[in-house]
């Protein structure tokens, strides 16, 4: 009995190794999709989207250098766009957590400004066909 044990086990465990394998495979093959996608620039181009409390206030291309004032009755920030990259230059709120956020440039990415109630982001916008 002891050896049908033995290998059962050792068959659950290449079974794991498989699994774990198709797995890895699986994802580095997304994620591998995923960049080439992003770097397409038939997929779109990258916007820079800047919005206070639901509202869009700016939407300006990436590639274009812009200095964005976001001034509400929360309060003002200034947001910079710069080679590809952007990042919030200054603001008049408490914790300057936003200020302190590195620049961002791809989509998905955002900076939030929670007591101007502020949000950049960055999103990907596809041509039309």
């Amino acid at each position: 009995m002891k050896d049908e044990e033995r290998k059962s086990t050792v068959a659950r465990k290449w079974a794991a190794v498989i699994i774990f394998t198709l797995f890895v495979t699986v994802t580095a093959a997304a994620i591998a999709a995923l960049q080439r996608y992003a770097g397409d620039p038939s997929a779109g181009v990258k916007y820079v989207v800047v919005e206070s409390e639901g509202n869009v206030l700016y939407e300006v291309p990436l590639t274009e250098d812009d200095e964005l004032i976001v001034d509400t009755d929360k309060g003002v920030n200034i947001i910079e766009i710069s080679d590809g990259r952007v990042y919030v230059k200054s603001a008049d709120c408490p914790n300057q957590i936003c200020v302190n956020t590195e620049p961002i440039s791809e989509t998905g990415e955002s900076i939030v400004c929670l007591p101007h109630r502020m949000v950049v982001s960055v999103r990907l916008k596809k041509p039309r066909s």
